[in-house]
């Protein structure tokens, strides 16, 4: 007969599982900590006028000096601050700050202010004559910073070099010392110590004559497919927004209207891959989806920076594309408008990956724009919601494929973007606008970074 356990023996067994339980879970939790990384706003190097559009009021901001050790934050007060001569560092938080630099009556352009990017790109920008076009390295860290790039051209690999960054501080350098007499340009930069904020602003001038400038906002990857959208097609997609009651400005308008405007796209690409590849270009807008006759089969050799024209039926509004490879490849359009009173410029590139939306929605602070807002993807399932000046909140719900094309309502002073609970990934967005000055485009995408870290708890019974 089997001889059933004792209670003594019962208890011990039942005690030895809880100490092991007990153990078991002393060794292993762990405190999870999440925070958002500050962002960094530059100053002008070229004497325009730089605005940050702030997520908040109650936002903490301080400039960045290296003069001082001690940096203490400030309430903004504002949804909108005007950046000095030193770069903005802007408290971290889940919402986007973007700066808007103007030179009045001359051009406009505006850029994601971002956390630092250990590895990112820049496609846009010219060394040639014309070029008055600089790259700012910001650092708002308290020790030096190192940097690297490499600058690629029609030519290929043309230059690597080294910067240091001093802390709490911004360097300007002009593309024309870094690679003199290039035409078309690719920057590829990684920071080896420190973070580093990079900002490229591209202007163009001859003489007295104006060309225009534009930000060219960084891409932080290379991929086989990219997706830009929200390129415009004509001024008048660009959307106009400030409004004026004088007869005599109606009566300019009205004749600007009638005036011939010459618009021109070109395609920048590299391959970023290490062999040769063939890319295909797909043209959406509201009206189809095609490939134009000659960008089925685009051959790109390593490292070699081609332009290549848009041209044909683009359709009627802005357009997005989609470029496929078997390599990574980087890419932006450039797109320039000229009349006999007007000459413009601005860079349309592509936002930051297929998952732009996974981790929360885009929150922007407006401040008065009425922009368009493009959306390019496979499929679009996004909510899109708005606050106008008297605090009334309106939304909509979007079910596309392929393109949506979405005028901001007037006095709209937040949007909200936000991919639907089942929706599938977002491939590209953008919003593009027509000031007083020029013209702006900005990449849909979210400028916070939210950096987890684990913490490890104390407890004596883990120390062996």
């Amino acid at each position: 007969m089997r001889k059933i356990p004792g209670v003594g023996f019962i208890i011990f067994v039942l005690a030895s599982l809880l100490a092991t339980l007990l153990f078991s879970h002393q060794v292993t939790t762990a405190r999870v900590t999440q925070n958002f990384s500050p962002t960094a706003c530059p100053a002008s190097a070229n004497g325009g006028v730089v605005t940050a559009a702030l997520p908040s009021k109650k936002v903490q901001i301080h400039d960045v000096f290296a003069s001082k050790k001690v940096l203490k934050y400030r309430s903004a007060g504002a949804i909108s601050h005007q950046v000095g001569k030193s770069p903005l560092l802007v408290a971290g938080n889940s919402g986007t700050t973007f700066a808007i630099q103007t030179k009045s009556s001359t051009w406009t352009g505006a850029t994601m202010c971002t956390a630092g990017i250990s590895d990112s790109w820049f496609v846009g920008g010219s060394a040639d004559i014309t070029s008055q076009s600089y790259l700012s390295l910001v650092n708002s860290g308290l020790s030096d910073a190192v940097i690297d790039i490499t600058a690629y051209s029609e030519k290929g690999s043309i230059a690597k070099l080294s910067y240091t960054v001093k802390q709490s501080s911004q360097k300007d350098i002009r593309l024309d010392s870094i690679a003199p007499g290039s035409s078309a340009l690719a920057l590829h930069l990684i920071t080896r110590t420190g973070r580093i904020t990079s900002y490229l602003f591209d202007e163009r001038k001859k003489g007295l004559r104006t060309y225009g400038g534009d930000y060219v906002n960084t891409q932080s990857f290379s991929s086989p497919t990219l997706f830009i959208a929200g390129i415009p097609t004509s001024l008048s997609t660009t959307q106009q927004t400030q409004s004026t009651s004088s007869t005599s400005t109606a009566k300019k308008k009205k004749k600007s209207k009638t005036s011939s405007i010459n618009v021109k796209h070109i395609l920048r690409i590299m391959n970023a891959g290490d062999i040769k590849t063939t890319a295909t270009v797909q043209v959406s807008n509201s009206q189809s989806v095609i490939t134009p006759i000659g960008l089925n089969a685009i051959n790109l050799a390593p490292g070699v920076v081609r332009e290549i024209a848009l041209d044909g039926d683009l359709g009627v509004g802005s357009f997005g594309v989609k470029i496929s490879a078997d390599q990574n490849l980087v890419a932006s359009v450039y797109t320039y408008f000229e009349s006999q009173s007007f000459r413009e410029f601005l860079w349309s590139t592509p936002s930051q990956s297929a998952d732009e939306l996974a981790s929360g929605p885009i929150t922007l602070n407006l401040g008065g724009l009425e922009p368009t807002l493009t959306l390019v993807s496979d499929n679009i399932d996004v909510v899109i919601s708005w606050t106008n000046t008297k605090g009334k909140v309106s939304s909509k719900t979007f079910h596309e494929s392929d393109f949506l094309l979405w005028q901001v309502p007037a006095n709209t002073r937040q949007l909200v973007i936000t991919r639907t609970p089942r929706g599938a990934s977002l491939s590209g967005g953008a919003l593009t606008w027509r000031g007083a000055s020029g013209i702006a485009f900005l990449p849909l995408k979210s400028g916070s970074i939210l950096d987890t870290a684990a913490k490890p708890i104390s407890n004596a019974a883990t120390i062996s």
